[in-house]
């Protein structure tokens, strides 16, 4: 389901994809309060996640 042959894969109800487990938390948080509307919070969100994804979990 990936071209790059990777996990995770998120598969919506009309068949598209969506790889990159950064990408799913984003659009499983959009909309929701995990994903706050003010600009510098979300940003904030991301920071954290981002940190956890390249420093933390290797």
């Amino acid at each position: 389901m990936n071209p790059d042959t990777q996990i995770p894969v998120l598969v919506l109800t009309d068949g598209r994809t969506i790889t990159e487990s950064n990408a799913i938390l984003n659009f499983l948080a959009d909309g929701s309060e995990l994903l706050p509307p003010d600009q510098l919070l979300r940003a904030q969100v991301l920071q954290w996640r981002f940190f956890e994804q390249y420093n933390h979990e290797p």
